[in-house]
């Protein structure tokens, strides 16, 4: 018994049930016995000392958070023989216990059975899992998981200087191609050969004159040979800064353009692939990378969900065949949104059987064999999530 004050503990034993068996007429606080219970001899208590011990007997009591019933604590034994005294209020939550659990079990029994066109399966949704074709070092992540993304909406940059300079070196070159030599660089080239020209004429001239004179045995054959190899000579330097002179006149060749803009776009997808992207509307699932971290090529750097390409695979019995099709509209129902039917379309039927699996429950025998149906889901409102338990009913099928 709680140590309470005198007037307090007589009004707690007037609500405690003896236990039955024989007793003096009184106890040891002068109080008589009637009918199995104590009756208090003294005068009332006062208003104030009711209220206390009352406040003090529901403080006893604690109550079970999950099923929010009261749940009390051992009761206390028999003063004079040590048995178990029942207090009436815990036999009245007591009756009360059981009569919930009791109409729990006949509300379960009463439920009505599942449809019989109908099967049990669990909802899926395709992933993707994106990545960088060139590695790189992580500089900016601007995503958070279990954030819903848009397509094209960037997840993770890499570092990109390198590729950045590079670009513009190559683009530099490209524009210096499309532009052509410049004027100045023209009239150079002109006078350098002209030039030539000029000194290949007097060449010409030495060449004519050593032949006179060496026709009158004036100078010797080998100075005659000097000369006409001089001319040959200049004429050869005439003829490449004539080239030279047209090839700046012609512009730049249209091979050298290609090959500049062929690199100019190299650099930028591989400048793309430095951004990483939401590949359609879809939730970031799970993130692999922080801010520094050197990726491989080709390493993975999320995993995202496409909330558009949702599905659930159901399994059916083998006499239902008949009456399933690829194409054909189904009612599919989930626990989360009671009464309510999504629409869906049997996208895939398997060729082979099978067994029941023992994760899913069918309307029919689980002993028998089954086939499984891709049933292809239309999430337009997004209620409806990977991993949730889910009816799909075949209209076709005989009820």
């Amino acid at each position: 018994m709680t140590h309470l004050p005198p007037g307090a503990q007589r009004f707690v034993k007037l609500r405690v049930v003896h236990c039955g068996h024989s007793l003096p007429a009184r106890n040891e606080w002068g109080e008589s016995r009637r009918e199995g219970k104590f009756e208090v001899g003294a005068p009332p208590l006062p208003g104030p000392l009711l209220r206390f011990a009352e406040e003090r007997e529901k403080r006893a009591l604690r109550t079970c958070r999950r099923f929010q019933l009261p749940l009390f604590s051992p009761p206390p034994a028999c003063r004079d023989c040590g048995r178990v005294l029942v207090s009436a209020g815990v036999e009245k939550h007591l009756l009360n216990l059981v009569c919930v659990a009791a109409l729990a079990v006949v509300g379960l029994s009463c439920q009505p059975p599942a449809s019989p066109d109908s099967v049990s399966g669990t909802i899926e949704t395709d992933d993707a899992r994106v990545a960088s074709r060139y590695g790189g070092r992580v500089e900016k992540i601007l995503a958070q998981e279990g954030e819903g993304l848009s397509g094209g909406q960037v997840i993770v940059e890499l570092d990109a200087a390198e590729l950045h300079a590079k670009r513009d070196q190559i683009a530099a070159q490209l524009a210096e191609a499309e532009a052509g030599p410049r004027k100045e660089e023209i009239a150079t080239m002109k006078a350098e050969w002209e030039a030539q020209v000029a000194q290949l004429n007097l060449a010409r001239l030495e060449r004519k004159r050593a032949e006179e004179l060496f026709a009158a045995k004036t100078i010797s054959e080998i100075e005659r040979d000097r000369a006409v190899t001089s001319e040959q000579a200049l004429e050869k330097t005439v003829a490449a800064a004539k080239s030279r002179y047209d090839l700046l006149l012609a512009g730049t060749r249209p091979e050298r353009i290609a090959l500049a803009r062929a690199q100019l776009a190299e650099l930028d997808t591989q400048l793309r692939e430095m951004k990483i992207f939401a590949p359609t509307n879809c939730v970031l699932e799970v993130l692999s990378v922080k801010p520094g971290d050197v990726l491989a090529p080709n390493q993975q750097v999320a995993t995202v969900l496409l909330t558009n390409h949702i599905w659930v695979r159901v399994f059916a019995p083998e006499p239902w065949l008949g009456h399933i099709a690829v194409g054909d509209a189904v009612k599919v129902r989930v626990d989360s949104f009671p009464g309510k039917d999504f629409a869906g379309a049997v996208e895939q039927i398997a060729r082979s059987a099978e067994f029941t699996p023992r994760n899913v429950q069918t309307v029919g025998e689980r002993v028998k064999q089954v086939f499984g149906v891709k049933v292809r889901l239309d999430n337009a409102e997004g209620k409806l999530r990977a991993g949730m338990a889910a009816d799909v009913s075949f209209p076709k099928v005989p009820k």
